[in-house]
C-alpha cells in the first residue's frame, strides 16, 4: 500500500478545506492503524463499510448484526471518535 500517497491525498483535501468520509474495511483499517489514524486527525470522517468485506448476501442476520458491531467498535478504538456512518450495501461485492 502507498500510505505516503495515500496520506498525501488527504492532506491536499484538508489544506483545501475539504474534507471526506472515508469507508473502511475494519479488518483492513486494523492493520493499517497509523494511517487511519493521521486521515482522521486531518478531520476527515471515518466511516464502516465492512468488518472483512464478506458479502452480505453470504451471511445470516445475526452475524451481519454482530460483525457490522465489531467494525464500528474497531474503528472508533483506532480513531478514539464515534463512527457515525455505517454502510453494507450486498452488491457492493457480488
Amino acid at each position: 500500500m502507498c500510505k505516503n500517497k495515500i496520506l498525501n491525498f488527504f492532506q491536499f483535501l484538508s489544506s483545501h478545506n475539504v474534507h471526506a468520509t472515508v469507508f473502511c474495511v475494519a479488518d483492513i483499517a486494523e492493520q493499517h492503524k497509523d494511517l487511519i489514524k493521521k486521515i482522521d486527525n486531518l478531520g476527515h470522517e471515518i466511516a464502516c463499510h465492512s468488518l472483512n468485506h464478506n458479502s452480505v448476501c453470504d451471511t445470516n442476520f445475526i452475524d451481519f448484526l454482530n460483525e457490522t458491531k465489531k467494525a464500528k467498535e474497531l474503528l472508533e478504538y483506532i480513531t478514539d471518535d464515534i463512527v457515525i456512518n455505517i454502510i453494507r450495501v450486498g452488491f457492493s461485492s457480488e
